[in-house]
């Protein structure tokens, strides 16, 4: 219903194209919500020793860092997932952890970025391509 209502609003007043969490929507159209309870396993992964949470934010390309103690999270750092002088259309679509570093795929890039885990901190990112595939 949400959705609905900022659509009517949208078609009222914008005067270019907007879609409304692209992103979060089936076939990023901005009409019908994706499954979000599916997609939480993509967005979100926590460190082996589960004190730190990593959060894919698709839109701007990035990994954010939270600290995860009873229940709560407290924001630590946000880091790019791209090469500094890429500047096409991208989208980071998931995030994995395993064995001290943090991954992060890249559609639109066609990568996958790893991040070595320092304590709070991600260091050294390495991009590998994807071809595409």
């Amino acid at each position: 219903m949400l959705l609905k209502k900022q659509l009517d609003l949208i078609a009222k007043d914008s005067v270019i194209k907007v879609i409304p969490y692209g992103s979060i929507t089936k076939l990023q159209s901005g009409i019908e919500l994706s499954d979000m309870e599916n997609m939480a396993k993509d967005v979100i992964a926590f460190s082996d020793d589960g004190r730190l949470a990593y959060c894919v934010n698709e839109l701007k390309s990035s990994i954010s860092v939270f600290r995860y103690n009873n229940g709560e999270l407290t924001y630590v750092d946000t880091y790019k997932a791209l090469p500094v002088d890429y500047n096409a259309l991208n989208t980071a679509a998931a995030v994995r952890v395993d064995k001290g570093y943090v991954y992060v795929s890249n559609r639109g890039h066609n990568s996958i970025v790893s991040f070595k885990i320092n304590g709070e901190k991600l260091e050294s990112p390495e991009f590998f391509s994807c071809e595409g595939k």
